[in-house]
């Protein structure tokens, strides 16, 4: 067992404040289901089970989990960019705001591989002091759709007019499916009026069943419901990426009636399908208060 991980094991067999009251039984399950995920070996299954257990307000050792992963070694430069953008942005959502640095670190180096998710959180955050420094990132990496897409997106989603725009003439025209969710994606969470039309065709018209449930969730923002049959038709994919989106986009509904579908997947033989799970019923406890 590597170093990280036996921190990572440590960290978590001392954690004493994750627990939940007996008078909710389910939400402790979902507690509990996210603690195990926490001993996982992937830096990213380890990441969204901390960023959930931020959400449900567990947050008892995690700085010291996220800041060992921030730290540590890897072989390939693309692993340990994405390691450090996920680091700065569980920090970031701990309250430790200083750690962004690492996500523009990431955006400004032009041998990263992993500038385009750097602009993904920065959007994710709402972080709208590096518009500069996206635009420059732009246009610099020529060769990558994605960092289009993603920096464009983080700029509209901060309220940047002309991004939002742009984002709007070319990103649901695009050729690549990837421009065209991430597209939807970013200007549903800005409830931009123009998109949901757009947004509504690609939930029927896109061949990809990634793009039709992800379409379904940008739905969701808008608080449009007509397309959740796209999502319950998701829970069943058995590609289990398709399965954890269509899960977690469950997040955004209000409506406990859903909790009953979600419960068999706690036991899904996939981590993130297990992680998205619990945060979703988390989600849904907490909207339906």
């Amino acid at each position: 067992m590597t170093k990280y991980a036996i921190t990572i094991t440590t960290v978590f067999m001392s954690l004493t404040l994750f627990s939940c009251t007996k008078e909710n039984p389910l939400e402790q399950i979902c507690i509990e289901t996210l603690e195990n995920c926490l001993t996982e070996k992937k830096s990213t299954v380890i990441n969204h089970a901390g960023e959930a257990l931020t959400f449900a307000g567990k947050t008892d050792g995690l700085e010291q989990i996220f800041i060992e992963m921030l730290n540590k070694p890897e072989s390939d430069k693309e692993t340990a960019d994405l390691q450090k953008i996920m680091a700065a942005r569980a920090m970031y959502k701990l309250g430790k705001k200083e750690y962004i640095k690492y996500a523009l670190e990431v955006l400004n180096d032009p041998n990263s591989p992993r500038r385009h998710t750097a602009a993904e959180t920065l959007g994710k955050l709402r972080y709208d002091k590096a518009h500069d420094q996206i635009k420059k990132a732009i246009s610099e990496v020529k060769d990558n759709p994605a960092m289009w897409a993603y920096g464009t997106g983080a700029m509209a989603m901060c309220g940047d007019k002309q991004a939002i725009k742009e984002m709007l003439e070319k990103g649901f025209s695009s050729p690549v499916e990837n421009v065209r969710r991430i597209t939807a994606n970013d200007l549903s969470k800005i409830r931009l009026p123009q998109a949901l039309p757009l947004i509504k065709k690609m939930t029927t018209e896109e061949k990809s069943q990634l793009l039709r449930v992800d379409a379904a969730g940008s739905l969701l923002c808008y608080n449009d419901f007509t397309a959740l049959n796209v999502l319950k038709e998701g829970m069943k994919s058995p590609d289990p990426s398709i399965r954890k989106h269509s899960i977690r986009l469950f997040k955004m509904v209000d409506d406990p009636v859903y909790i009953s579908l979600l419960k068999p997947f706690l036991n899904d033989p996939n981590p993130d399908v297990r992680i998205r799970t619990a945060e979703a019923i988390l989600h849904i406890m907490k909207n339906s208060k």
